[in-house]
């Protein structure tokens, strides 16, 4: 909804928002949302999401960030095609980049970045393989108890 994407197609298939589950959605993914909702700190964030994100082929989002630095994001990756390209990150075909640095998707691994940062997102590869990573919010370590009840939900 922020025509963030330049080329190709992103979706995403929300779970939480502002610490309120999605329950039509969760009924499609039971073990996911099971599974975070035994963590409050993610299911009741009021500042974060949990979502699957699908990226076809193709596509690259532009540089963007988020709304707030009272979060962290977290991406494990689910189905990341196999990137042959040298293994130099910046010559990678699906990367992303947070401020000057990159990073890559791995199956089963996962990796925390502040969103507040600018970030950018490529996906390509020969394949024409879709890219699926869960992505959820966690509140950013340095908050108090005290600001994580007060702060308004975005």
């Amino acid at each position: 909804g922020e025509n963030l994407i330049d080329t190709g197609k992103w979706a995403q298939y929300e779970l939480y928002r502002q610490g309120k589950k999605n329950e039509k959605n969760c009924k499609n993914a039971p073990i996911t949302c099971n599974l975070i909702e035994s963590v409050p700190q993610i299911a009741q964030n009021r500042r974060g999401q949990v979502k699957f994100s699908i990226m076809e082929a193709g596509t690259h989002v532009h540089s963007h960030s988020g709304p707030t630095n009272c979060r962290l994001r977290v991406h494990l990756g689910l189905k990341i095609p196999e990137d042959t390209s040298p293994s130099n990150i910046p010559e990678k075909k699906t990367k992303l980049r947070v401020a000057d640095q990159y990073v890559t998707w791995k199956n089963g691994e996962m990796f925390i970045f502040d969103d507040s940062f600018d970030h950018e997102v490529w996906h390509d590869n020969p394949q024409k393989e879709a890219r699926v990573v869960l992505i959820l919010d966690l509140w950013h370590p340095e908050l108090t108890d005290h600001q994580k009840i007060t702060l308004a939900a975005i």
